[in-house]
């Protein structure tokens, strides 16, 4: 068993990154052969390593991130039968929808008001607004919409304004109310590749990249 971050995960919003030592992330290769399951956790996407079935994230009970809300989560059952352990796969209930809704601030607006809950409890929701051009007015109704929601379908959590135009900047991407203290630098990165349209392959060679450059930086700093 580990809680580690492994070579070419797919990640969500949610997690944290995880190093030992200034250590870069685990590879397949270096789970010995002779351990026939290796139950990885700290990914919450349930998920194989390098195409290795033995090698596994179990993913996250629940979804923890917007990002997550398509992911069918499960329960990993390992039988052990005649010397081989075998798999079984359990699908999590979802008793809470996770919704995001994304266009101009408008579109945004009705699609949020005319949703309808279909599971037992009120969904959690998501604003995802994109406008062509920085307007201020954009940003202080969006903020009073979510201040004043009042809806028995859906519960507005976060939103992000993102301008089409150009780069977006950081409060646009995390919200107005996000505390610039708890965004960490890995979260911009991964903000910045999505909006980009970064395939998951050239996402995680930046990702690595990324993560050699704060080490060398660490080293600098301690010498």
């Amino acid at each position: 068993m580990g809680h580690l971050y492994a070579a070419g995960v797919a990640t969500s919003d949610s997690e944290r990154l995880i190093q030992l030592g200034n250590q870069s992330p685990v590879a397949a290769d270096d789970f010995p052969e002779r351990f026939d399951y290796v139950a990885l956790g700290h990914i919450h996407r349930p998920q194989y390593i390098a195409g290795q079935q033995r090698i596994r994230y179990s993913g996250s009970p629940i979804p923890l991130s917007f990002s997550e809300r398509n992911d069918k989560k499960i329960v990993i059952e390992l039988e052990i039968r005649d010397g081989s352990i075998h798999q079984v796969d359990h699908s999590v209930p979802l008793f809470r929808d996770l919704v995001r809704f994304k266009g101009s601030f408008e579109e945004v607006k009705q699609k949020a008001q005319a949703y309808t809950s279909s599971g037992s409890l009120m969904a959690f929701g998501e604003l995802q607004i994109e406008e062509e051009k920085m307007n201020p007015a954009i940003h202080a109704e969006a903020a009073k919409l979510v201040a004043d929601w009042n809806s028995d379908h859906v519960h507005i959590l976060n939103y992000t304004i993102t301008h089409t135009g150009g780069s977006a900047r950081l409060h646009e991407q995390f919200g107005a109310t996000a505390d610039l203290r708890d965004i960490q630098p890995i979260d911009v990165l991964n903000r910045m590749m999505e909006e980009g349209g970064l395939t998951p392959q050239d996402q995680e060679a930046v990702r690595l990249a990324f993560f050699q450059l704060l080490e060398m930086e660490d080293e600098t700093e301690e010498s």
